[in-house]
């Protein structure tokens, strides 16, 4: 408080000059008075400044990340939405996502690669990713199991391989967790819960042979309340666990008849196996270690399906107040056992309203979603070639790009939807046989995650597959590129080669090789499955046959045309006809052989010479097919 300045003797004399001296005081009081007001006024603000510091300095300290990548305040807050979705979703809950949950496979594609380049996408906007990494190749339904792993068999095509491309990232932390879920029912053909700790330990070791030292190791059961009988023993030990993790739903009535009793509060939810492992289960060290939801959510509520979930969501901060041991937390916004997606815009504010929220927030100020995406993505078509005449079963691929990331490229043929693909390279497979001879058309249809899309230039097709006339052979177009002279006893196709435009010319021995060395191949010949990886053509009737080889879960398609000499293609052609080979079909087989020198027009006649004769005219000599890329 200002100090009232002290009271002064007015004079009795009101002499002219008594009234000078006076007028001179009070001057020389007042600027007086005005300094000090000016100086006490300086130092109050100040001393305000100073205090409004302090305070701010004290109140506006953010959380940090341990080494393990724990926060020190709030849970990190994540969400996995297909096809790479993700920012879309952030996009409406008014912030950005500080994990994202993506599910990878074990095939060498980049269905397999962590991180693939959606992945790097999201990454490099400074989220960070928590890889599900399954044992399982997606596509083709292979599983390794858990003691082929243990023993070494795909360190050098995978695990290496993977552990290198994590170490690239240099100081960019992966949450990574092997085969979760590891306790359910599905997984007993994998192995025992021995074997499992194996498995995971051995990928632990090789990844800490390479030097990688960027991934947070995370087990991650069920969490089940059912399968607590059995957890133990699927756990690998403290020394190779970082976090643990388990995926809590509120199921409700997805699996039955709504009954409010069999609704579950978020607390609920998420505080069974939190109290379990608590209890000392799986042991002293186990107790103290961040724990983090890789899936959770809530079935709709079909009793209140306005409020229901809204509610259900809001409550997931009062939740992890009550568990402080959860650090982080990824909404499985899919359909999975059950729908647990965002569906509604009451869905959306709730989960908003726990994404904002102090609890966990924290003290660090919510990070801005990303600006609004309008920018469509581009995308190619890089095979067939336009105006290509094209028969049996082709590769479609194309190129995409984004802004911010493709989500997923779809194919379209006639204007209707064939096939989707999520992860470059875009490959689909396109039967021609499906689709009447003449012209058709093709293109790609690219979206990303903000619901932007666009359209490849079209691609125009002419679809042939009706057999032509007979003829007396020629020269014929070789499919692919390569080398290889018509007659040559052993012929070599390569595995995910893409499909020739006509037929390739064999001769004996054809032999299918990987196109990644140590894989296997498996082949099918017009649908018959054969026994390994080389085909003996002299046991094959002359004409077009079609390959099916599968490597890595991966099915490319070639044609072959055989033209095996008289007396082969004779026994094929019975044989394949069931005709019995006994003596008197020998003995019709060397009539023909006669014959044959001095009647060929006569014998022209018959199916097996007439199918011969049509394969000789449309095709030409052999060649070797070179590898394309692999997904």
């Amino acid at each position: 408080m200002k100090s009232r300045p002290p009271t002064r003797k007015r004079s009795t004399r009101h002499t002219p000059t008594a009234k000078r001296k006076v007028s001179a005081k009070r001057s020389r009081f007042g600027l007086l008075h005005a300094v000090t007001t000016i100086v006490v006024c300086a130092l109050l603000g100040s001393a305000v400044a100073m205090f409004t510091h302090v305070a701010a300095s004290s109140t506006t300290n953010t959380c940090s990340r341990s080494t393990l990548d724990v926060p020190s305040c709030g849970v990190l807050w994540g969400a996995y939405v297909p096809n790479y979705g993700l920012t879309g979703l952030e996009s409406q809950v008014g912030r950005q996502f500080d994990i994202f949950q993506e599910y990878h496979d074990f095939s060498t594609t980049n269905s397999g690669a962590i991180p693939n380049p959606n992945d790097s996408t999201l990454m490099n906007g400074g989220r960070t990713l928590l890889a599900s990494w399954a044992s399982r190749e997606y596509s083709s339904g292979v599983e390794h199991n858990w003691a082929e792993i243990t023993a070494g068999t795909d360190d050098t095509s995978r695990i290496i391989p993977q552990a290198q491309r994590i170490k690239a990232l240099g100081s960019t932390k992966v949450f990574l967790s092997f085969d979760p879920e590891m306790d359910g029912t599905s997984r007993a053909a994998d192995g025992t819960p021995a074997q499992y700790v194996t498995a995971y330990r051995h990928i632990h070791d090789v990844f800490a042979a390479q030097g990688v030292t960027n991934v947070i190791w995370v087990w991650t059961p069920t969490g089940g309340v059912g399968n607590f009988g059995k957890e133990l023993g699927y756990y690998p030990g403290d020394s190779y666990v970082d976090w643990i993790g388990y995926d809590p739903y509120n199921f409700y009535a997805c699996s039955g008849t709504p009954n409010p009793a069999t609704w579950k509060n978020p607390t609920t939810t998420f505080g069974a196996f939190y109290n379990w492992v608590a209890a000392g289960n799986l042991g002293t060290g186990a107790e103290a270690k961040p724990m983090v939801l890789g899936e959770y959510g809530s079935h709709n509520d079909s009793i209140d399906p306005i409020n229901g979930d809204s509610n259900w969501y809001s409550q997931v901060p009062a939740a992890l107040a009550s568990l402080p041991r959860i650090k982080a937390i990824s909404q499985f916004d899919s359909v999975g056992s059950c729908d647990t997606t965002l569906a509604s815009a009451a869905d959306i504010a709730g989960f908003k309203q726990a994404g904002l929220s102090s609890t966990v927030l924290g003290s660090t100020p919510p990070p801005p979603p990303p600006p609004t995406d309008t920018t469509p993505p581009t995308t190619s078509v890089t095979a067939p070639a336009n105006n290509a005449t094209v028969s049996e079963v082709i590769t479609v691929t194309g190129n995409a790009s984004d802004n911010v990331g493709v989500s997923k490229v779809d194919l379209l043929v006639d204007g209707q939807l064939l096939s989707t693909d999520t992860v470059a390279p875009y490959t689909y497979s396109l039967d021609t046989t499906k689709y009447a001879d003449g012209p058709h058309n093709l293109y790609l249809e690219a979206f990303d995650g903000a619901g932007n899309h666009a359209n490849s230039a079209t691609v125009s097709l002419n679809i042939q597959n009706a057999v032509s006339g007979g003829g007396s052979g020629g020269s014929g177009s070789s499919g692919g590129s390569g080398s290889g002279q018509s007659g040559n006893p052993v012929s070599t196709i390569s595995a995910n080669a893409p499909a020739a435009s006509s037929p390739i010319a064999v001769n004996g021995t054809l032999n299918i090789t990987p196109a990644t060395p140590g894989t296997s191949v498996s082949v099918k010949v017009d649908g018959k499955s054969m026994s390994g990886d080389t085909i003996d053509t002299t046991k094959l009737t002359n004409g077009t046959h079609t390959l099916a080889i599968t490597e890595d879960g991966k099915t490319s398609y070639q044609r072959i045309s055989v033209h095996n000499p008289l007396a082969v293609a004779a026994r094929n052609y019975l044989r394949v006809h069931r005709v019995a080979y006994t003596a008197g079909s020998s003995f019709a087989i060397i009539i023909v052989l006669v014959v044959w020198f001095g009647h060929r027009s006569l014998l022209s006649r018959l199916p097996f010479l007439r199918r011969q004769q049509q394969g000789l005219a449309r095709f030409g000599p052999n060649t070797l097919i070179r590898p394309r890329p692999r997904r």
